[in-house]
């Protein structure tokens, strides 16, 4: 769920997005002032010097197996730009804004539909066909302007936030070295980290660090700085002997500093999200929150940690009703 041009939607994938009102019911399918439903991955990315909206949506059965769509201040589709790929429809869940380029993550992460019809996954790691690509395109270019950047197989499901440093686009986001669709392989596959990575727009050079050892997925940030320089990133992480997400991390991109705070071994820790506080500008200057599920209570509680003292431990825990199931994606969004 997101909020845009004081719209309320609902994301779904592939699938056609909703409007509903800032109490959940539901208004109908959202046409951004068109004729047809705009479909909308689950993440999009706002533009804040343009107040602008870039959505990605991606086809499993034919060409152009991506659509990327501007939706501009007010609410409306600006325009739109339909990209064909090479070899089988792709699995594309995440992309980058930056403040002049619009990024994409060509993972070897294919639909297989002929193995869906057989009882197999229906997606399949394509590394023995081809690597991984990301292409950048100007916010305001066409398809045929996106320069792509070669590099080792690998897939994000979840970036960071991205931004321009000189010639370079430079990017953080959950790195999985390889994935396993269907139980083929007999080796565990590598748990997902944060990666750091820089493309050099003029060599076509691409360099990358991992953060830290540790094992994270669905990091966040303070989301006023879509598509700038970011400093702190939040994301889930195991801590100790636990064997799911059972603390919090923070990053530091200027020091490279981890700190982390971890519950009970069987605990689970949802992906978080920074409110900022209104009064102030710093990036860790507010709250991370995350729904947290007590496994010796079998409750749940939203949990806020000071953004800029993660290891000190919550400074609150609000017991909720009832259990809240283990989901993907949350938003803050403040009354519009």
């Amino acid at each position: 769920m997101i909020c845009h041009a004081g719209i309320f939607l609902t994301l779904d994938g592939a699938a056609p997005s909703y409007q509903i009102t800032g109490t959940l019911e539901t208004i109908g399918r959202w046409n951004a002032g068109g004729n047809e439903p705009v479909p909308a991955n689950a993440h999009v990315w706002h533009d804040p010097a343009r107040g602008e909206l870039c959505t990605l949506s991606y086809d499993v059965e034919q060409q152009p197996y991506v659509m990327l769509r501007l939706i501009d201040a007010a609410g409306r589709i600006k325009r739109t730009v339909p990209i064909e790929l090479p070899g089988l429809p792709t699995m594309m869940h995440d992309f980058m804004v930056t403040e002049h380029n619009v990024a994409l993550c060509h993972g070897p992460v294919d639909f297989n539909w002929e193995a869906a019809m057989q009882g197999q996954s229906p997606l399949r790691w394509s590394d023995n066909e081809r690597g991984s690509r990301y292409g950048v395109m100007p916010k305001d270019g066409d398809a045929v302007d996106i320069a792509w950047h070669e590099t080792e197989p690998s897939f994000v499901f979840h970036f960071v936030n991205a931004f321009e440093q000189r010639d370079k686009v430079v990017f953080d986001g959950t790195h999985h070295a390889w994935l396993d669709f269907g139980g083929t392989s007999d080796e565990p596959t590598p748990p997902p980290g944060l990666l750091h990575t820089e493309i050099d727009l003029e060599t076509s050079r691409i360099d990358g660090h991992r953060w830290n050892d540790k094992v994270c997925e669905f990091p966040r940030f303070d989301e006023r700085h879509d598509g700038l320089a970011t400093r702190y990133m939040y994301s889930p992480t195991t801590v100790g002997e636990a064997t799911g997400f059972n603390g919090m991390m923070r990053v530091d991109a200027q020091n490279g500093e981890t700190s982390t705070y971890g519950f009970g071994t069987y605990d689970s820790v949802g992906e978080p999200v920074f409110a900022p506080d209104p009064s102030s500008n710093a990036e860790d200057d507010g709250w991370v929150m995350a729904f947290v599920y007590d496994d010796a209570s079998d409750n749940s509680h939203l949990v806020l940690w000071d953004a800029g003292a993660i290891e000190d431990g919550p400074t609150c825990r609000i017991l909720m009703p009832r259990r809240i199931p283990e989901g993907l994606h949350v938003n803050w969004m403040p009354d519009p």
